[in-house]
This record gives C-alpha cells, sequence and structure tokens, in this order.
C-alpha cells in the first residue's frame, strides 16, 4: 500500500500541473475565471455524488470491489485528455539542464514574497489536519454515530466547494488569495466538532469546505495580485 501510494504521488505530481496548465490552452485569457470555476463545479460536484456511491458500494460488495471501481474510474479519466482540441502554442523545450531549471525555479519562488508565505501556510495546515482527518476522522466518527456519517460529511465538503465555485463564477473579487487563506482557517471547525464529540448534524454542517481552489489557480496565471 504504502508503495503504491509512493507511486500515485509521482504521477499526480506530473498530472496536476499539466491538468491546470491545459486550461488557458483551451479558452481565451478573459474566459479563464468562468472555466476553471466550472472545472471546480464539475469536480465537487462529483465530490457530493461519490462518497455516497463509495458506502453503497462498500456495504453490497466490499472494500475491494469499490477500491476497483475507483481505479476504473482514473482509466475512463486518462482517455478524456486525448482528445481535448489545444489550441495553444506549447513552450520550446529550453537547452538548460534539470538541476539549473530548478535552481532557477527556487530562487523564483523565494522572490516572489507572497507565494513563500502562502506555501509555508498551507504546510502548517497540512501538516497539522491531514493526517488528523483522514486516519482519526473515520474512527471518531465511527465511535460517535456510526460509518456513514462519514460519508455524509465528506458530501457536505463536496457542496460547500460546488457552492464556492457557483459563486466564483459570478464574482470578481480583488484579493483571492487572501479570502482564500481566510476560508482555510475555517477548516478547524470539523476537527474541533470531532474532538469535542458533537452530535451527527453538527458534524455534518461542520464539514462543508468554502475554499475553492479556483482561488489560487488565478494566481498562478498572474491574472490578479494576491
Amino acid at each position: 500500500m504504502a508503495s503504491l501510494e509512493f507511486l500515485n504521488g509521482v504521477l499526480a505530481a506530473f498530472t496536476t500541473p499539466a491538468l491546470r496548465g491545459v486550461v488557458p490552452q483551451l479558452v481565451g485569457r478573459d474566459q479563464l475565471r468562468q472555466a476553471y470555476a466550472t472545472v471546480g463545479s464539475v469536480r465537487n460536484a462529483t465530490k457530493i455524488l461519490g462518497p455516497n456511491l463509495a458506502g453503497v458500494i462498500v456495504v453490497t460488495t466490499g472494500s475491494g470491489i469499490a477500491l476497483a471501481f475507483d481505479a476504473l474510474t482514473y482509466l475512463l479519466a486518462a482517455v478524456c485528455p486525448a482528445r481535448l482540441p489545444l489550441t495553444g502554442t506549447p513552450p520550446k523545450p529550453r537547452s538548460v539542464t534539470l538541476w539549473s531549471d530548478i535552481r532557477d525555479g527556487w530562487s523564483e519562488f523565494r522572490r516572489i514574497r507572497w507565494v513563500w508565505i502562502g506555501t509555508a501556510s498551507f504546510c502548517v495546515i497540512n501538516l497539522v489536519q491531514t493526517g488528523t482527518r483522514q486516519i482519526r476522522g473515520p474512527t471518531l466518527t465511527k465511535q460517535l454515530s456510526g460509518e456513514t456519517t462519514w460519508g455524509f460529511m465528506l458530501s457536505a465538503r463536496g457542496i460547500g466547494l460546488l457552492a464556492a465555485s457557483a459563486l466564483l463564477y459570478r464574482l470578481t473579487i480583488t484579493h483571492l488569495l487572501r479570502l482564500g487563506q481566510l476560508a482555510s482557517a475555517l477548516t478547524a471547525l470539523p476537527l474541533l466538532a470531532l474532538g469535542t464529540r458533537m452530535d451527527t448534524p453538527w458534524l455534518i454542517i461542520s464539514r462543508p469546505d468554502l475554499r475553492s481552489r479556483h482561488v489560487h489557480h488565478r494566481h498562478r496565471l498572474g491574472d490578479v495580485p494576491p
């Protein structure tokens, strides 16, 4: 399992930046905000349906079948990018070494103050929350009210993400990064609800995640100042 997760991380390191970078080759710069919001809405809608479907599969057929079905969806998704009508011209490869490229990237990373500050803050958030939520979250939820509650909590998170994506499709916010950082602080609520052993309704209410990844996508493109 650890080896598979290592391979999964390696593959994600390639696919995640590529999938984000392909959007500007599909639409014009004036349509980027709507495009990212649309992509985020579809992704977040699956986070509402996915946990419920996964719960049904686990209960009826078992966890192994659920994991196999999940793997099949990844294979199907891999076919879709090959059919994208890319119109942009990819950048020409530069005649530089890997280490010089890494050195230049590190210098650029340190030069832009809001980039490394934001990165450091999310490093702390992931360090504190991710392991706690993924490992202790299901266990504590099962002890409090049963296995199905965790599925409801994941779906509630998807609803929050979908709501944020739909809102950002229509609104133009000047300081998106500040809003994203502020919303990130709200992710402490579900951990507090679990730690204090609140009832099921409070667990579900505290779970919606209003942090749309679209907030951070626009900054990667330099579309707006932080």
